[in-house]
């Protein structure tokens, strides 16, 4: 059950605000840094002095020209000094050659000039232009006015990282509400938020696909332990029956087959679960294979006549685990001899990069729909004599795909019976034959 956005006391709930707090304390932190770096360096541009006073040449240079332009013109010459103290903000004296000021505007004090610019050659000077101070224009309302602008726009972006900080939250609280119930055993548990863009919602899809391969995985689990214990339960007590009718009547060999039987069928069953718990946990042991030696093999152990092998494989050496692959090819022969009236053909052929084994029958054929349906888990076709779990097919199909292969079924193109084939990826490169011992491995693998 997702608890509510305001249950506080939920620890999922306690987790998302912590996480949401924190992610809204370093957004806060992130832009006052942001906000000191940007007013120090504001600080530092207006301490260089206003634009007046930073290429002093090039100034001097202007006034000089400017003013010896008009200097024989005294209006203009006015004009033009009223002109650099309003738009400048400064204070501007005009003197002739012998010192005397002719004109000034502006407020400022010239007793410390900041710039004396002469004007004429120095055989004839004409005058001087006297740059007596420049206004700081209200430097300090300024600084204070930018200081107010960062604060307010500082103060407006945290707010809004807030949003930031619950939006992205979100999401990840609730991958880790569903990540809490999967090692809880929840295993119906799943994102719930809105779908999102980007990392965070493929984040989601894949933890929803994952729960729900474990929740598919448990169930067949716990359908496969109560299959087995029913399966398991029913030949043994056949067993004690057989028993005790072979108390009563001493040594009759009927009974004694009858219980030789049930014992197979049970190790069958046995073998099939070790075998998909091989496959579960990843414990696969790969080593070269010879493709008829496998075929030849499982012949031998299905008790079926060797002359039924079609074998057509310019490469026959694959790689593969000798106990899953001859388990593949033997449940693939003994599902045709039980359900299908018999093999009547094993074919070993190499095709699009694999070595296929496939097996013809002499049954009716698939119905419509069992081409796929037959390697589920606890299906049983038409043909079931009741005795079947349904695992075969389904562990072909699952060692196959664990050896880069597959496993199908389809009818023969004649109408005569169905054929089953799996098949395993072949090696990029050729690899040597198998060693003697490998070899032997199979003999002893097909016991399981």
């Amino acid at each position: 059950m997702r608890p509510s956005d305001c249950d506080t006391s939920h620890p999922f709930m306690r987790e998302r605000w912590r996480m949401q707090r924190h992610m809204f304390l370093w957004f806060g932190a992130t832009i006052m840094l942001t906000m000191v770096v940007v007013g120090g360096v504001f600080r530092l541009m207006m301490k260089e002095g206003p634009t007046l006073c930073r290429e002093e040449s090039r100034v001097r240079h202007f006034h000089k020209a400017s003013f010896e332009r008009v200097w024989d013109r005294p209006e203009e010459r006015q004009a033009l000094v009223q002109l650099w103290a309003t738009e400048f903000g400064a204070t501007v004296s005009l003197r002739d050659a012998h010192g005397h000021e002719l004109s000034r505007e502006g407020t400022g004090s010239c007793d410390s000039p900041k710039m004396v610019v002469d004007l004429g050659r120095p055989d004839e000077p004409k005058g001087q232009v006297v740059l007596c101070s420049v206004e700081e224009r209200d430097t300090g309302e300024k600084a204070r006015n930018l200081g107010l602008a960062l604060l307010a726009a500082a103060c407006t972006v945290w707010a809004i990282s807030g949003i930031i900080a619950r939006r992205v939250a979100r999401p990840l609280g609730e991958l880790t509400r569903v990540a809490q119930d999967l090692g809880a055993g929840r295993f119906d548990s799943r994102v719930e938020a809105a779908p999102h863009r980007g990392e965070i919602g493929v984040l989601g899809h894949v933890l929803n696909d994952m729960a729900a391969r474990i929740e598919r995985q448990m169930a067949d689990q716990r359908a496969l332990l109560a299959t087995v214990s029913h399966e398991i339960r029913t030949p043994l007590a056949r067993m004690r029956i057989l028993v005790e009718m072979a108390r009563d009547q001493a040594t009759d060999p009927v009974s004694l087959d009858k219980i030789d039987a049930e014992v197979l069928e049970i190790d069958q069953l046995v073998a099939e679960l070790l075998a998909s718990s091989r496959i579960d946990f990843s414990a696969l042991a790969f080593n070269p294979l010879d493709a008829r030696r496998v075929a030849t093999d499982a012949l031998e152990r299905a008790d079926i006549d060797p002359t039924v092998l079609s074998f057509d494989a310019p490469r026959p050496i694959f790689r593969g685990d000798p106990t899953l692959v001859s388990r593949a090819v033997l449940n693939l022969l003994e599902n045709a001899r039980r359900h299908a009236g018999g093999v009547t053909e094993l074919r070993v052929f190499e095709a699009e990069g694999r070595i296929v084994f496939e097996v013809h029958d002499q049954g009716p054929g698939l119905a419509p729909g069992d081409s796929d349906k037959i390697f589920q888990p606890f299906y049983r076709g038409r043909n079931n004599d009741g005795r079947s779990v349904g695992l075969g097919l389904a562990l072909v199909k699952r060692i196959a795909q664990a050896h880069g292969g597959d496993a199908a079924a389809f009818n023969h193109p004649d109408g005569r019976g169905a054929c089953v084939t799996v098949s395993f990826a072949l090696p990029t490169v050729d690899i040597p034959p198998p060693v003697p011992s490998s070899q032997s491995h199979l003999s002893s693998a097909m016991a399981l």
